[in-house]
């Protein structure tokens, strides 16, 4: 039985009859590039958040995945489509009797992402700003869209769900090893998760106030023709899904402080913090600890430790003021 990437990769799909300009492999998908529109389809594996083989598994990953890729880029992500196979291909059906999905993308510049942007200093103040606004709007209202799905995650409470964040974080951490030691990692997370601990911010936090969050880091981010479009957003462990809302924006205001510069940061602070509501101090350098460290592994991982370094330090630095 021939699966959806085979499919397409032999001109068996109706609608793609023809040979595909490109094709990018992801760690855990393949996309196809036609003209101006891309089609992603995920893998038929098992990974550490959940069973692609599975159709039950796809199906609802492939929903959840559109909803909040096409919330928070409505240029980019065009349709969520269904196919079903017959005869020797693939025809396209509606999602109820689909045995299988694709994503249908617009093409467009990926080079144009934030941490690019910030390497070649072509990022301005105002564009800080409206990337802010932007994203914490649109989370908002993505947040109001998903509140009833993410309910029985959300009565986890922001303690629960940060300490096993946190965990998750230091096996992440481990994968770097041996560019990031194993005891370098334990020696990072040893100090935030007793930070975390003592703070009773997170044993206090209101149930109510929790969002949706996004794997919002500057490489998902992009700056197209003026607009601000964010990029496979949704992270991909249900545990990772939703948080106190600060932690959104401390996401990129890292990166830019880590590739950018601290005053650039800043703007992207105030424009959030016009929106929606701060975080004491201590917690607010929790949350860039947090995010300098997924994204110290992340660049090992990349083989760029030019940068990985960078957030090492950063990380290092932050964890002093606690």
């Amino acid at each position: 039985m021939m699966n959806l990437i085979e499919a397409f990769e032999k001109t068996k799909v109706s609608g793609f009859y023809s040979e595909t300009d490109q094709i990018i492999e992801s760690a855990i998908s393949k996309l196809f590039f036609y003209g101006d529109r891309v089609l992603k389809v995920y893998k038929y594996e098992k990974y550490f958040f959940g069973d692609f083989s599975s159709h039950s598994f796809r199906k609802e990953f492939y929903q959840e995945d559109f909803r909040w890729n096409h919330a928070m880029a409505p240029h980019v992500y065009v349709a969520l489509k269904g196919v079903k196979e017959i005869g020797d291909g693939y025809e396209q059906v509606n999602l109820d009797n689909a045995k299988d999905f694709y994503i249908e993308m617009k093409k467009i510049d990926v080079e144009k992402n934030l941490t690019n942007l910030l390497l070649v200093k072509q990022v301005s103040r105002a564009d800080l700003e409206k990337i802010a606004a932007e994203m914490t709007i649109r989370i908002q209202n993505l947040t109001r869209d998903e509140k009833e799905k993410l309910k029985p995650l959300a009565k986890k409470g922001w303690f629960d769900l940060l300490q096993e964040n946190l965990k998750d974080l230091r096996h992440w951490a481990y994968m770097a090893d041996p560019k990031l030691p194993r005891i370098k990692s334990d020696e990072l997370m040893d100090v935030l998760e007793k930070a975390f601990r003592e703070e009773e911010y997170f044993k206090n936090f209101d149930l109510e106030n929790l969002s949706i969050t996004l794997d919002n880091h500057s490489d998902n981010i992009l700056l197209l023709n003026g607009n601000v479009e964010f990029l496979d957003i949704m992270p991909p462990k249900k545990n990772w899904r939703i948080a106190d809302p600060y932690f959104n924006i401390c996401r990129p205001a890292v990166d830019v402080m880590v590739i950018g510069t601290s005053n650039e940061a800043k703007v992207m602070y105030h424009a959030y913090e016009k929106i929606a509501p701060t975080v004491p101090p201590r917690v607010k350098t929790i949350y860039e600890i947090r995010s300098s460290i997924i994204r110290t592994s992340y660049f090992y991982f990349l083989e760029k430790p030019d940068l990985a370094k960078k957030y090492l330090d950063f990380t290092e630095a932050k964890l002093q003021t606690l």
